[in-house]
């Protein structure tokens, strides 16, 4: 027997959010305030970027999460190596930062710093934007799995710790990380009769886990 349970597979760090971002209770989505709100000081928070980072780094392996950009504004959404972080002023005037955003409806310039913007236009507004980071291959992709709209794959070698980045909200805009389908099958415990009396066949119910990439 196969059952299908949701999980998301990035959640976000309320450590590092900027104090004009508000991130949910469980930490799946983050929303922009007009006023920042007093939060506590502490090294891994973002002051001067508005941004956001999940709560899990990847060093290795290959990573996806769709979010959901349907009720978001000037959104910026990537990927940033740690060794760039400095959190209350962050170095990527040499690299360490991989993005897409979106500017005016249509437009979503996407970039590795320090390079050059290139822009993607395309003739309807995002509602869902995936971020498939394969380390081992060297791939970052950013696309619409709705409307299977490819936006941008960067080449790279991507070493060190990479952690999900989520930046550029305006007042009431809001990003959510979705869940996606885990499968699991379940050996269920079966009894068979014999002499008038019950014998079990499994001695307990056992489980294991795949991954239903949606």
């Amino acid at each position: 027997m196969q059952e299908v349970i949701a999980y998301t597979p990035v959640v976000l760090d309320p450590n590092s959010a900027h104090a004009k971002l508000s991130v949910s209770g469980d930490l799946t989505s983050v929303v922009g305030v007009q006023d920042p709100q007093l939060v506590p000081c502490n090294p891994d928070r973002f002051l001067h970027m508005v941004g956001v980072l999940g709560s899990e780094g990847f060093s290795e392996g290959t990573h996806y999460w769709d979010v959901s950009v349907r009720d978001a504004q000037r959104w910026c959404l990537g990927v940033v190596q740690e060794s760039h972080l400095g959190f209350a002023c962050p170095n990527f005037a040499h690299g360490g930062l991989w993005y897409i955003r979106e500017d005016d409806e249509g437009f979503y310039p996407s970039c590795a710093t320090p390079g050059q913007e290139v822009v993607r236009r395309v003739n309807e507004k995002l509602n869902c934007i995936r971020v498939l980071l394969d380390q081992d291959r060297g791939r970052l992709t950013f696309s619409d799995p709705e409307r299977k709209i490819h936006l941008r794959t960067f080449k790279h070698r991507f070493s060190g710790v990479m952690f999900p980045f989520f930046s550029g909200l305006s007042e009431l805009s809001r990003l959510q990380v979705l869940p996606v389908g885990t499968t699991v099958a379940v050996a269920v415990q079966t009894q068979k009769r014999s002499s008038g009396k019950a014998e079990d066949t499994d001695s307990a119910a056992e489980m294991s886990l795949g991954l239903l990439h949606t």
